[in-house]
């Protein structure tokens, strides 16, 4: 009998019949976020920040990501000045999508 009631409540579980629906779903209800004008001055300031990184230095960055803004804290992993990009742990961003940076 104990089997039969385990049985029955088993059909109350949830069930994802699609997996990674529910992801597609709020990935969809996200707002779009439309890419910040950066002033002159605000751009000059980011590129002496960057120009003084170094592989190892544990920054915070708000860049721009496909649709809206992110923010990364992290160390740097690696950094590329020629192809203008670095990567934060394992995140890969490209220097015109930063907005801030802040070494900390």
């Amino acid at each position: 009998m104990k089997k039969d009631k385990a049985d029955r409540a088993r059909q109350f579980l949830p069930f994802d019949a699609l997996e990674g629906y529910r992801g597609l779903i709020d990935e969809k209800e996200r707002v779009k976020e439309p890419r910040r004008e950066l002033s002159d001055d605000h751009n000059s300031s980011l590129g002496e920040i960057t120009r003084g990184l170094k592989k190892g230095v544990v920054v915070r960055v708000e860049y721009y990501n496909l649709d809206g803004y992110d923010v990364i804290e992290g160390m740097i992993s690696s950094i590329d000045f020629t192809l203008r990009y670095m990567k934060v742990i394992m995140t890969k961003i490209f220097f015109d999508d930063i907005f801030s940076i802040e070494v900390i």
